[in-house]
């Protein structure tokens, strides 16, 4: 082998070096990148999730509500016992009224 042959083995050997280096590089920058924005997510979305863990935190359980449902289903029936119980005095103050202000029976 001529000398003018291994110039031009070694030209192509250090261009691959070159390129395969440049190659390595710019995807190490694209990593860097990549990460650093990773990261900046990652932060905002651990910050959103306290924040929604903290609202959660004072949100009644299932039982609780079931609780809740119960009573005032319990206070509606109530309700409705008091007010059959409080018609015949509404009728005698009704009654009253009408026969002081003149328009009784």
């Amino acid at each position: 082998m001529e000398p003018h042959h291994y110039m031009l083995a070694a030209n192509v050997v250090i261009s691959l070096a070159a390129l395969l280096h440049s190659i390595y590089s710019r995807r190490s920058a694209a990593s860097a990148d990549w990460a650093t924005k990773m990261e900046a997510s990652h932060a905002a979305l651990q910050t959103r999730l306290t924040m929604v863990e903290g609202e959660i935190r004072h949100l009644p359980t299932s039982g609780q509500v079931n609780d809740i449902r119960l009573k005032l289903s319990d206070m509606g029936g109530e309700l409705k016992v008091l007010s059959e119980r409080t018609a015949p005095l509404v009728a005698a103050i009704n009654r009253v009224q009408n026969f002081l202000t003149g328009t009784g029976e």
